[in-house]
């Protein structure tokens, strides 16, 4: 290989004596490798320092440049051997051909460098052919990468957090899975109604979401909740009875169970609340929890633990009727000669709506939005702004008693000496309906299509049909009702009398049971049951409040549930030790 040369110089000549690469791990420089060559001039082994150039190329002629030049000066040759380190990028070493070019001139000299023809290829040397055989690596330093990996890795080199498929595995994090299969055998703390049922003789501890049947014909079976801390929110217990003795569900510490929307019982044990007054009107929310009552020539009292303990609230009026909301926080009440009063924080503070009038009753709305209230000798008036102003609807007449059903659109006014009227547009229009009685009161379900009216000396009246037709309750006595009350399902009923007792419908009406554990010779004047059926209030003129509430068993330990035979719970945990019926059949009393 020879080419002309400058400064004097005949020839150039370059002769390869070895061409090596060096393991790139092995080098200071990770991209380095080492190139020795022999240099000639004019035919004879060059000595001396002289200035090279290297260049990488994609071929043996091509005038693109790939890297470089990398310029080494001086490069010390002796009989014309030298060795000179060489780094390029690595990314240029992507397994296609490569080729380099070196260009020379003696140190100090400025002509342009002399390039040695032809380029050399860059050939695989002993350590990158050892690289090439990383499939059978065995002392690997470094990061390496996994795609062509192959050969099994032992466990027991596998990290500790490594899921394996025969041992356990704790998983701390979600677990998303597009199927499982199998039975669920061993599983627990799963929301699923599908687990099989457990027969049992004895006392047992449940376990969430596990169904119980209690087999024993001998002494009722004993079923404890599960702790609270090994509960989820929406984890269920069922419990069954085949056997005679039925059933008890116990409960731990710090829990409870609503019952309100259980059926049986209501009305059952009564307690004497608050003093002696002349209380006149009493309504509840929705669950029990929150009751009001007013007084005929005193205040309003108000409770917001089922009854319990009572504050006095607003002025002195001569109060006539009360009305609630679901949650208990907005209210209206309505008094003889005297404005409207209105309450959005539970009864704490009051203000006066439209004008003096012979208010007679009033009610609303679940939300407490849409607002009825009726006027003895004068118009009905509507609000559709919880009780802020009011609109005058339909005619002067006697009216005593109104009802709204749960969203306001179904509402029912009573005429002493008239008919029953009924809207069906929030107290837009009015549609006379039924007999024409002294009524005394009427009640509503939610729905607007059961309702209750009242008649002093005659039998209690119902419709299943929101009021287009009437019918004697064929299982009640002829008294001198005076109030009545429905829960939200139309089905529990109470109603009272004077002088007299507490009666309660638990099947829509059908027949009805004077409650002993109340008396039953007071002026009873007012009675409520809560939507739920969990809590009846009633008031009488000239004693103490009487009030029922199941709305929950007793909390803690010494509360509980008993089933007979045939009896079936499901209870689901909501939190907070809290429990309640989601579905239920057969006899179930509460404690």
């Amino acid at each position: 290989m020879c080419m002309q040369a400058r400064s004097g110089w005949t020839t150039l000549g370059l002769a390869l004596a070895a061409f090596a690469f060096l393991s790139w791990a092995g080098l200071a420089r990770a991209s380095g490798f080492t190139y020795q060559g022999i240099l000639n001039v004019a035919g004879a082994p060059a000595n001396g320092s002289f200035d090279m150039q290297f260049s990488l190329h994609d071929s043996a002629s091509s005038t693109s440049v790939l890297a470089g030049p990398i310029t080494i000066a001086p490069v010390v040759v002796t009989n014309g051997l030298f060795v000179v380190e060489l780094s390029f990028t690595p990314s240029v070493f992507d397994g296609a051909p490569r080729w380099l070019q070196i260009g020379v001139r003696r140190t100090g000299e400025t002509n342009p460098y002399t390039v040695l023809l032809p380029r050399q290829p860059v050939t695989a040397a002993p350590y990158a052919i050892f690289a090439a055989r990383a499939a059978a690596a065995s002392n690997v330093t470094g990061s390496v990468q996994t795609t062509n990996l192959i050969g099994v890795i032992p466990d027991t080199l596998l990290s500790s957090n490594v899921a394996l498929l025969n041992r356990s595995a704790v998983f701390t994090g979600t677990v998303t899975a597009n199927a499982f299969i199998g039975n669920g055998a061993g599983l627990s703390n799963v929301p699923c109604s599908g687990l099989v049922a457990i027969p049992v003789g004895s006392a047992t501890q449940a376990q969430p979401n596990m169904s119980y049947l209690a087999t024993n014909d001998a002494a009722p079976v004993v079923v404890t909740l599960p702790q609270s801390a090994a509960l989820r929110v929406g984890d269920v217990v069922r419990v069954s009875a085949s056997g005679a003795a039925g059933w008890v569900i116990r409960q731990n510490a710090g829990q409870v169970i609503f019952v309100g929307n259980l059926m049986q019982g209501i009305g059952v044990r009564w307690a004497a609340r608050e003093s002696s007054r002349n209380w006149r009107a009493v309504a509840s929310s929705a669950d029990g929890r929150v009751l009001v009552a007013a007084v005929n020539g005193g205040q309003i009292y108000i409770s917001t633990n089922y009854g319990v303990s009572w504050g006095a609230y607003g002025v002195s009026r001569n109060w006539q009727a009360v009305a609630i909301s679901a949650n208990g926080r907005k209210l209206v009440a309505v008094a003889n000669n005297s404005p409207i009063y209105t309450s959005s924080d539970g009864g704490v503070s009051w203000v006066t709506r439209e004008n003096s009038r012979t208010w007679s009753s009033v009610a609303s709305s679940h939300d407490g939005v849409i607002v009825v209230a009726s006027v003895n000798g004068g118009q009905l008036y509507t609000s559709w702004d919880s009780g802020q102003n009011w609109t005058a609807r339909e005619s002067a007449r006697a009216w005593v008693a109104v009802a709204s059903s749960a969203n306001g659109s179904n509402l029912v006014a009573a005429v002493s000496g008239g008919q029953i009227f009924v809207s069906t547009n929030a107290g837009v229009s009015w549609v006379p309906r039924g007999p024409t009685k002294n009524w005394v009161a009427v009640a509503s379900s939610a729905d607007g299509l059961k309702l209750l009216a009242a008649v002093p000396g005659d039998m209690l009246y119902l419709s299943a049909d929101g009021g287009s037709s009437w019918a004697q309750a064929a299982g009640s006595p002829l008294m001198q009702w005076t109030a009545v009350a429905a829960a939200s399902d139309g089905v529990r009923l109470a109603a009272v009398h004077a002088p007299g007792g507490i009666y309660i419908s638990e099947d829509a009406g059908s027949s009805w049971l004077l409650r002993t554990g109340a008396p039953d010779n007071l002026s009873w004047t007012s009675v409520a049951v809560s939507a739920d059926g969990g809590t009846v209030i009633a008031g009488p003129n000239g004693a103490q409040l009487y009030v029922s509430s199941q709305a929950t068993t007793t909390p803690g330990a010494a509360g509980y549930l008993a089933g007979l035979r045939l009896a079936a719970i499901e209870l689901q945990y909501i939190g907070n030790g809290q429990f309640i019926p989601v579905s239920f059949a057969g006899t179930i009393m509460v404690y």
